[in-house]
Formats: C-alpha cells, sequence, structure tokens
C-alpha cells in the first residue's frame, strides 16, 4: 500500500483542515521590510514567517534560534540539541 491511500491520507488530511493559509499582503510586507532593516542579516524568508506571525498575532514555533531568538516574544523553540 502506498503512503498516499486509505486510512493513512485520509488521517493527513484531516491534520492538514486544521492548518490556515494566510496571504502575504501589505501589511505583512511592510512588516518583514521593517524587520530587515532592524536586522539586516535575516533573510527575506525568515522575515516574512517572522512578519506573519507577528501581524496575525501568532505563536511562531521553531528550531531555528539562530534566525528566532527564543527569548523573541511570540517565538517558542520546542527543544534544543
Amino acid at each position: 500500500m502506498s503512503k498516499g491511500e486509505g486510512d493513512g491520507l485520509r488521517r493527513v488530511e484531516t491534520l492538514l483542515l486544521g492548518f490556515g493559509v494566510d496571504e502575504i499582503d501589505a501589511e505583512i510586507s511592510e512588516r518583514a521590510a521593517a524587520l530587515r532593516r532592524e536586522r539586516p542579516r535575516l533573510k527575506a524568508m525568515d522575515a516574512i514567517i517572522l512578519a506573519t506571525a507577528l501581524t496575525r498575532g501568532r505563536v511562531l514555533v521553531t528550531r531555528n534560534a539562530k534566525d528566532f531568538p527564543a527569548a523573541m516574544p511570540g517565538i517558542r523553540v520546542p527543544y534544543s540539541f
């Protein structure tokens, strides 16, 4: 049986239904640009991810503590090695 069939597929589809999609709008774009001005080493995609979380009032869960410091409000680093 393929991983993309049957009960396994239905469970994955059910899990994914709980997630939403955020469009990159002007507010997120402006916040991302401001973050890059504040932190020039922050990559564009990381700035967009962080700007989306901050703008939408979400918690960003990541293991990338280099670009997203755990001490920053709204950031959760679940574990580290």
